[in-house]
């Protein structure tokens, strides 16, 4: 009787065990992806915050030593930020705030003062010095003129002549806020009080703003960033005011790029007797101010509380943000807040010596 056999079963995977091996193979193949992605993000990452936080930390610093020579020649009782500033700017910042301009009056000891001749202080619109004119000095430059009572008013100089010893401040030259528009202003503190000027010192007039780059160029090309101008944005020649959003915002505004990506810039201010405040407030004492009042005293700024807002601009980092003001576009957003003392005041005010109508005074013996 012939043998027969059943015929043996074939190998491989059944249907069931083929998709578990696809699931695995596409966890891992996942996992590694992702690890992958998340490291080339980093690696892209970490580069760009890095030039984000070196764009806020030179901004700051600059604005530090700005802040750090406020007032210096200027007397206790010169205001030196400029008021009205707050939310000026022409751009919104990512929360909403339209962005602060900052202004400060102060002096970078670089350059000497001149002593003006004390018997013959004045001749019109010119201040007579004692000596030549140091070569520092420049046409056309915002100069102080510092009176006997220690305050100081500001003004553009013109025709600084070293040879003639005199230093001319014509009235119907003076730039928008020059403090001397007569020759009676030029003359005296207070017309009629008796004060003489006894010296001048070159004037540093530094101005934060935020703006496009390219100047005047909106986003998505331009990027919001940080400008600075030793004169204020002025034209020391004319007199007249450009924004750094302006086409001659570098030749006639005397405008610097200071750190691109900048979106906002908020400025407060803090004097003797009040909280944080977004105006500086008016500086005044009456007469030549040798015997303030307390509420005199407490008038000038004692500290700046500067807050600045930076983003980086590459494409699909990790926490990435949207401007919730503007609908900017997507960004990885810092901020960097810094407080500093303005030190000249504080030198000023530390001399007061205390009168019965300022018994407090003052409050750093």
């Amino acid at each position: 009787m012939p043998h027969s056999s059943r015929p043996s079963g074939q190998s491989g995977f059944s249907l069931i065990e083929l998709m578990i091996a696809m699931v695995v193979t596409l966890a891992v193949t996942g996992a590694v992806y992702g690890l992958m992605a998340g490291g080339n993000n980093a690696f892209r990452r970490e580069p760009e915050l890095t030039d984000r936080q070196q764009n806020a930390r030179v901004a700051v610093e600059m604005i530090q030593k700005d802040i750090g020579n406020a007032g210096v020649n200027m007397g206790p009782f010169f205001q030196s930020f400029t008021q009205n500033l707050n939310a000026t700017g022409v751009l919104t910042g990512p929360t909403g705030q339209v962005a602060d301009v900052l202004e400060v009056f102060g002096n970078d000891g670089t350059c000497p003062d001149a002593p003006a001749n004390r018997a013959n202080p004045t001749s019109g619109a010119n201040i007579n010095t004692l000596g030549s004119i140091p070569d520092c000095y420049g046409e056309d430059a915002m100069t102080l003129v510092i009176y006997s009572n220690g305050a100081a008013k500001w003004g553009l100089a013109h025709n600084i002549h070293a040879q003639d010893m005199k230093v001319n401040f014509p009235p119907g030259q003076q730039p928008t806020g020059s403090q001397i528009t007569s020759v009676a202003e030029l003359g005296e503190w207070a017309p009629g009080d008796g004060t003489i000027p006894v010296a001048l010192s070159p004037l540093n007039m530094m101005r934060y703003e935020i703006g496009y780059d390219p100047p005047g160029i909106p986003a998505p090309t331009g990027v919001p960033s940080l400008y600075r101008s030793a004169t204020g944005g002025r034209d020391p020649v004319s007199g007249g005011y450009f924004a750094p959003t302006s086409a001659a915002n570098i030749a006639t505004g005397r405008w610097q790029l200071l750190a691109r990506g900048v979106e906002d810039l908020q400025v407060q201010y803090r004097n003797g007797t009040n909280p944080w405040s977004d105006d500086p407030g008016a500086v005044t004492c009456a007469g030549q101010c040798k015997f303030p009042t307390a509420a005199e005293y407490n008038k000038g700024v004692r500290e700046v509380r500067v807050s600045l807002s930076v983003r980086s601009d590459a494409q699909n980092l990790q926490g990435q943000t949207t401007s919730q003001a503007t609908g900017r576009a997507n960004a990885v957003r810092g901020s960097v807040t810094t407080v500093t003392s303005v030190k000249a005041l504080q030198n000023y005010l530390s001399q007061v010596t205390p009168t019965a109508q300022c018994a407090t005074c003052p409050v750093w013996r």
